[in-house]
């Protein structure tokens, strides 16, 4: 969710359906319902249909692994912003 959130631009909002998101993480559907639930009870983000909302980035990243650092890391070494 963050990498996807990293990629929307300037907009809080990341235009995926939970589906979608699901097939990309390899979870189950219901996996994924039951952690944005949880999210979105936090106000961490707000679920709309074809839509997640990030609310709270900061929050976002608190509940995510470290591993999102690490292949933030990677990512700017291996492929620079272009601007």
């Amino acid at each position: 969710m963050l990498h996807a959130h990293d990629r929307a631009g300037r907009g809080d909002a990341v235009q995926v359906s939970q589906a979608s998101l699901a097939v990309v993480l390899g979870v189950r559907r219901q996996t994924l319902s039951a952690v944005t639930k949880s999210f979105q009870a936090r106000g961490i983000v707000q679920v709309e249909p074809g839509c997640i909302r990030v609310l709270d980035r900061a929050g976002l990243e608190a509940v995510s692994c470290e591993c999102y650092g690490v292949l933030s890391e990677a990512y700017r070494t291996i492929l620079p912003a272009v601007h």
